[in-house]
């Protein structure tokens, strides 16, 4: 009944308001799990309300409870992408890949970084390889991963070389 009402994708006021109340009811339940579930749904609803401190302030209360958690570590690390934090976006980047080297969104977020915020495109293929490596070995049959990875990179490349070669096997795959 309850997971119901949160439609995913809707994104209206409503809709929104109405998750982050049971999120609330289920955040002080007391189970510890409840407790992790109910923090990370408040953190998206609260991402999808555009309250980035907010959200902020819930994945950290999860990554302190469950510091080994990625998926609130990876959370973090895109709302800080969001507010332009990029070092500590970086910073959580580098914690991910320390947990798990070939981590798929940690890699997406360095190149990212080095192609439009760097300017630093020999380095940003570098890493494009390691990402594709990542792919190839743990989402091998994930087509729209790829193509959305390689329209990205071909977009932000310019005209560096290395990195449309890359891009263009990747589409070839």
């Amino acid at each position: 009944g309850r997971q119901a009402a949160c439609v995913p994708g809707k994104g209206s006021t409503a809709y929104l308001e109405k998750c982050a109340g049971y999120f609330d009811a289920a955040v002080g339940s007391g189970s510890e799990l409840g407790n992790l579930e109910a923090l990370m749904g408040k953190a998206k609803v609260l991402e999808g309300k555009r309250q980035w401190q907010q959200a902020l302030d819930c994945l950290n209360k999860v990554i302190v409870m469950h510091p080994f958690y990625l998926p609130a570590l990876l959370e973090k690390t895109k709302t800080l992408m969001m507010t332009a934090d990029w070092d500590q976006a970086l910073e959580s980047a580098g914690r991910i890949q320390q947990q798990e080297h070939n981590n798929i969104e940690a890699l997406r977020l360095n190149v990212l970084f080095l192609l439009s915020r760097e300017s630093r495109c020999d380095e940003a293929a570098r890493k494009l390889t390691e990402l594709v490596a990542a792919i190839k070995e743990l989402e091998p049959r994930n087509h729209e991963l790829v193509m959305s990875c390689a329209q990205l990179f071909s977009r932000l490349a310019g005209r560096h070389k290395s990195i449309l070669n890359i891009t263009c096997s990747m589409m070839e795959r």
